[in-house]
């Protein structure tokens, strides 16, 4: 167990989401998963993924 709950380790995965239209997207992040199986990630505000995220609320992760 790591201490504090901090995440386990760093990978990289495609988190795909959808635009209110309906167009899907895809970019590279980087993600840790916690002892407790929480997904965690970190971005800017900005991007459109953090809109699609916000808006819609469901993403797909292919992790390689």
């Amino acid at each position: 167990m790591v201490p504090n709950g901090l995440p386990r380790s760093i990978s990289r995965v495609t988190s795909g989401t959808s635009h209110a239209d309906g167009k899907p997207e895809a970019a590279a992040i980087d993600f840790s998963v916690r002892d407790n199986l929480e997904i965690v990630f970190d971005t800017f505000e900005q991007p459109r993924k953090v809109e699609n995220l916000s808006d819609r609320g469901s993403v797909a992760l292919v992790v390689v």
